[in-house]
């Protein structure tokens, strides 16, 4: 039973971990596949084979070469394990990231299990790493402690450029440009100042933004994945996660009511962000979308309730909500970190404040913990909003 148990286990930690190895020479996923499977086989026959008496006269021990396939591939399984802190942990990271994009989630679960969590927060000793691949621990951001401090390389979100219908006003509305002052105007400037942005309640903010959150699949060499977007103008510009549509060979879009549309352009990604911007034809559209809001996630404080809608484990239009449990810096890049459950699937989707504006972009999980979850600010989505995208792309399908 010991052995039938380490050859159902060991074999696939073991091949998850050999395809980590290959996967850092190539991306090919069968030969990532098939090149640890036949160092597996090989080796413990090799073994097996050193062990077994020459003599024919001598008895043999029954079972010895499944006892011996057994050991071999648990303690390779183990070892993978036990070095994934220090020296496997982001191998196995970036392998189950590319296992999610073919489309195998289970396999990925798996690779995201050996390496261990991901990194806890700064109070603990020793973080350790998870989806965003990970060998150091992450500290707290000073934004969190300082909004108005800042990060110097980050972009804040611009008044003039936002997307709030309220913030562009025509000249001869804006108070005092061109009138003199008098009572009325007066009044207007104190009733603005005194006047707060409304507040949703979840089951609000669903029914007021949901429309505008899409769900995304994808095809890569003959796999499928999926992931989250939404829009975010009226042009059919949809914001999602790099690793979402990274190496995609053909990506379909499904609206909230069910509308699909496969002719899809990607209009600039970031690795380094983990953002990406796609385009559906708006002319294909049967009315404009109703974009989100994008909101000021410099100005985020910890304590905060936040909603996030997204499409976990191919389950459209989920919404969850927590609170902003942290503000992390991670590898020089910065994040929210949130207590909002979110899963495979969710990549890419909007996080909501309490105001309907969406201040982070899902991206990832800590595995082993308890709703610890990560958001990318929407400072860096504004960043790469451009007026023209010289470097657009279709996906297989011609342009409009």
């Amino acid at each position: 039973m010991i052995a039938f148990a380490g050859i159902g286990v060991g074999l696939p930690l073991a091949t998850v971990g050999g395809m980590s190895l290959i996967g850092m020479m190539t991306e090919n996923v069968w030969i990532r596949l098939l090149v640890p499977l036949v160092v597996l086989v090989l080796l413990p026959l090799v073994i097996a084979d050193r062990l077994l008496p020459n003599d024919p006269d001598t008895q043999r021990r029954p079972g010895l070469v499944r006892d011996v396939i057994s050991a071999t591939w648990a303690v390779i399984a183990l070892g993978f394990v036990a070095a994934a802190g220090p020296f496997t942990g982001g191998p196995l990271h970036a392998e189950a990231k590319r296992l999610d994009a073919s489309g195998w989630t289970r396999a990925a679960w798996v690779g995201r299990w050996m390496a261990g969590p991901e990194p806890t927060p700064a109070t603990s000793a020793d973080p350790p790493s998870d989806d965003v691949v990970a060998t150091q621990a992450i500290e707290p951001d000073p934004i969190g402690d300082n909004p108005a401090a800042g990060d110097p390389a980050s972009t804040k979100v611009d008044d003039a450029a936002s997307t709030k219908p309220s913030d562009t006003k025509p000249e001869d509305e804006v108070e005092g440009a061109t009138k003199p002052p008098d009572a009325k105007v007066d009044a207007k400037v104190d009733a603005k100042v005194d006047a707060k942005p409304r507040e949703y309640s979840p089951a609000e903010l669903f029914a007021a933004y949901a429309p505008a959150v899409v769900s995304i699949k994808l095809e890569h060499r003959g796999f499928t994945g999926g992931g989250t977007g939404f829009f975010i103008d009226a042009e059919g510009t949809i914001a999602t996660n790099h690793h979402v549509i990274e190496d995609a060979t053909a990506v379909r879009v499904k609206l909230f009511d069910g509308t699909e549309f496969d002719r899809v352009e990607l209009l600039v990604s970031d690795p380094v962000v983990d953002l990406a911007l796609l385009r559906i034809d708006p002319s294909a559209l049967p009315k404009p979308p109703a974009p989100t809001l994008l909101g000021d996630s410099e100005s985020v404080q910890v304590g905060e309730p936040v909603s996030v809608i997204g499409n976990p484990l191919g389950l459209d239009h989920t919404l969850t909500n927590g609170l902003v449990s942290a503000r992390r810096v991670y590898e020089g890049e910065r994040y929210i970190q949130m207590s909002a459950p979110i899963s495979p699937g969710n990549s890419g989707g909007p996080v909501f404040d309490r105001f309907g504006e969406v201040i982070g972009v899902s991206v990832a999980g800590m595995v082993g913990g308890q709703n610890l979850n990560l958001a990318v600010p929407v400072s860096q989505l504004s960043a790469m909003i451009a007026a023209e995208y010289p470097n657009r792309r279709s996906f297989g399908a011609s342009s409009w």
